[in-house]
């Protein structure tokens, strides 16, 4: 007769009636204690800037900080950095400079102007006294007491020393990840003057973000190296570090494997909860967790209608709408209710690449950093765009309220120009000289 089986087996080989608490096999727990690598990589570098990693606590995953060889330099981030005036370029975003960007939500063609300023000179970048990280430490490091109590009230030697262990293995990561950050400094006198280093940034998606700053700021932030300057910086020391701690943290497997199932349990929902923990902060934007009070960014606009995309698009026949639709639905700009404030959304490349121009008034960059085909047609569009973008009239200043304080904000005026229409003139007189 057919029998279905709830945990072990029984003495004499046959299955137990019913299920029961002391038949549960839990030795699976082991492996939530190295779970969730992706989550706790994510947020490694910031969490291992500040104190607390050196915090005994649990920890998941541990094994994603014991490599072999560490970083010299901070992740840099897809994209070209260029300057407008300076002649440097980039062929990436350094991490901290696109913090302050904060351009995660740009869709594409998407154009931003900021003006970042050094508002101490004293202060660095660093993580958040009471950041996501921070809390998350403080929740391992109670579990982990919680865990101790449970394995002595429990009389479960195993689980003491898994709990031990588990915590003593956080530190030691500490140990031989934590950090601090080496930005150079200009040398010379401190209220030296700076000509202006102006940079644009553009993004593999095709948007822009137009940086209004000093030329100490831009390579502070952009061309600068972000140097990693580990507390260990000994390599066979580091590495000897990683060889304990991946034994330890074979033993600490071991003992969880022995624990009894009430100790087991109780890991098993505390990893859980550490889990979801680690994988909520790490969806969280980088400035949740950076301290950046050092620079003041402040936003900078264009003069346009509120919903120009929007308009075009009405004026468009029934069949091309339909046509474009399904062709360019992804394309599209958000919807006016959707947009971010002080950003120009553009339909095209064409229109965000002239909105730059506007901005900037050069186009030296444009051909540095090879932002438009090296062709005559674009060349002759580029050098009408700028004539017209420097007959424009100059930028407009109105006070803009910003949380709580005012500030006067710059907004660009946009000529009645079609950047469009005269690219797509351009390609056709160049096709009739060929």
């Amino acid at each position: 007769m057919y029998q279905l089986g709830w945990g072990r087996l029984n003495i004499n080989g046959q299955f137990a009636n019913g299920l029961r608490w002391n038949n549960l096999q839990s030795n699976v727990v082991g492996l939530l204690a190295i779970l969730g690598e992706g989550a706790v990589t994510s947020t490694s570098q910031v969490a291992t800037l500040s104190r607390m990693i050196y915090l005994p606590r649990l920890l998941p995953a541990p094994q994603a900080l014991l490599l072999p060889s560490r970083q010299n330099n901070l992740s840099p981030i897809p994209g070209q950095v260029v300057g407008v005036s300076s002649g440097n370029f980039r062929p990436y975003v350094n991490f901290l400079g696109h913090i302050l960007l904060t351009a995660e939500s740009l869709p594409e063609y998407a154009v931003k102007c900021i003006r970042i300023q050094r508002v101490n000179s004293k202060r660095e970048i660093k993580a958040r006294t009471y950041g996501p990280t921070w809390w998350v430490a403080v929740l391992g490091c109670v579990l982990s007491l919680i865990l101790l109590g449970i394995g002595v009230w429990q009389r479960d030697g195993m689980a003491i020393l898994a709990d031990i262990s588990l915590s003593l293995l956080s530190t030691l990561v500490g140990v031989t990840n934590k950090w601090r950050l080496k930005l150079p400094k200009r040398a010379g006198e401190r209220n030296h003057w700076t000509p202006p280093g102006d940079v644009v940034i553009r993004y593999p998606k095709g948007s822009f973000i137009i940086v209004r700053c000093t030329e100490d700021v831009a390579r502070e932030l952009y061309f600068a190296p972000e140097g990693i300057d580990y507390h260990m910086q000994q390599p066979y020391k580091h590495r000897i570090t990683a060889l304990i701690s991946s034994i330890i943290l074979m033993f600490s497997v071991l003992f969880l494997s022995n624990a009894g199932t009430n100790s087991q349990v109780a890991f098993a929902v505390s990893y859980l909860i550490l889990n979801a923990a680690y994988w909520t902060i790490a969806a969280l934007p980088q400035n949740f967790h950076w301290d950046t009070s050092a620079f003041q960014v402040s936003p900078e606009a264009f003069n346009e209608a509120p919903t120009p995309v929007a308009k075009n698009l009405l004026k468009d026949s029934g069949h091309s709408r339909t046509k474009r639709s399904a062709r360019n639905r992804s394309k599209r700009p958000p919807e006016p209710g959707c947009r971010e404030h002080y950003v120009s959304y553009n339909e095209t490349f064409t229109e965000a690449l002239w909105k730059v121009i506007i901005a900037t008034r050069e186009i030296d960059w444009v051909r540095r950093s090879k932002a438009a085909p090296m062709s005559e047609a674009w060349d002759q569009w580029l050098n009408i765009a700028l004539q017209v973008a420097r007959d424009a009239p100059q930028p407009t200043l109105k006070d803009v309220k910003l949380g709580d304080r005012v500030e006067v904000v710059q907004f660009y005026n946009i000529p009645d120009w079609n950047a469009r229409s005269a690219l797509q003139l351009a390609m056709l007189q160049s096709s009739r000289k060929e």
